[in-house]
């Protein structure tokens, strides 16, 4: 279950984390590459999250 949740973690800090400089630079070129990079690491993080179960269980 761990090895689950560490890419949709780190995804989503990644995701953050270039968000900051693409918010702060006063190049164009340099804030879309940021852009472009968190949108990757948070469209990653959405991707690995489907890996996880549903809690509680569907029982039926």
């Amino acid at each position: 279950m761990t090895a689950r949740r560490i890419p949709l973690i780190l995804g989503l800090i990644l995701g953050g984390a270039a968000t900051v400089p693409a918010a702060l630079t006063p190049s164009t070129g340099l804030a879309l590459g940021c852009i472009c990079l968190a949108r990757f690491f948070v469209n990653a993080a959405s991707s690995g999250g489907w890996t996880l179960p549903a809690w509680p269980p569907v029982s039926g």
